[in-house]
């Protein structure tokens, strides 16, 4: 990936960089995806989550999920998170209740399709949204998955002290104040878990459900809010990967 070559991926508080086109985040084969940054923040494939030959990261929705192990250095009270995410079309996740990452269990944050949520703010199942657990209540942001363009797309949540954002190929799509100054609170021991929703541990929930059938690229988070500009110089600095059509 281009974190110091091209144009320019954001580096400021950047606390996980996952990208398996890059040979020092994945060498082309095993079961660990390499955090390229210093935190060590290391993504570890689980039940057949496989890395395919485009260097992207394919879920079964049967059993498949990755985990990264619970560390203080993602774990932080505002945040950027980031994921390219693809789907054929994506309203047909309407009512499917999957999830693209957790650390839901007991606080913390998540970004699901096809779920009914309420709380500071709400989506439907058929909906693409993000639960962020702060000010003891979850704060939710969304767009509707009709709304979402086929093939892949990149998403972006923000979390400040005030207000939640979800962005879309750059671009703000959603807000939510919150209702007051708090940070994101978390469980301390689970996990950052994609492709299933988070357990209290290194696990998905019980029950096996929740399970992801589609494909994840690039993943980033950062321990602060970025900004509008850096939102869509992220989204700019990989779109042509993806899809240049894109806007």
């Amino acid at each position: 990936m281009a974190l110091f070559q091209g144009p320019k991926i954001v580096t400021d508080g950047l606390a996980i960089c996952l990208d398996s086109i890059d040979k020092n985040s994945y060498p082309g084969s095993g079961v660990t995806v390499t955090d390229l940054t210093a935190n060590g923040n290391n993504m570890v494939l689980k039940n057949g989550s496989t890395v395919l030959s485009d260097n992207t990261i394919s879920f079964d929705g049967v059993d498949d999920y990755s985990n990264i192990g619970s560390d203080s250095t993602w774990k932080t009270g505002t945040i950027s998170i980031m994921v390219w995410a693809y789907a054929a079309n994506w309203a047909n996740y309407a009512s499917d209740s999957k999830r693209l990452y957790s650390c839901t269990e007991s606080g913390g944050w998540n970004m699901c399709v096809g779920v009914a949520g309420s709380g500071n703010g709400s989506f439907t199942v058929n909906d693409l949204g993000v639960f962020v657990y702060a000010d003891s209540q979850y704060n939710l942001v969304s767009i509707a998955l009709s709304s979402i363009p086929s093939g892949w797309n990149h998403f972006t949540v923000t979390v400040s002290t005030s207000v939640v954002t979800l962005y879309m190929n750059g671009t703000s799509v959603d807000t939510q104040s919150k209702t007051g100054s708090g940070e994101i609170a978390y469980n301390a021991s689970n996990s950052l878990i994609f492709g299933a929703e988070a357990g209290s541990g290194a696990t998905p929930a019980a029950s096996g459900f929740n399970y992801l059938d589609g494909v994840i690229g690039p993943f980033m988070l950062y321990n602060r809010p970025l900004s509008d500009k850096e939102v869509h110089q992220n989204f700019t600095a990989q779109r042509s990967r993806f899809n240049s059509g894109l806007l």
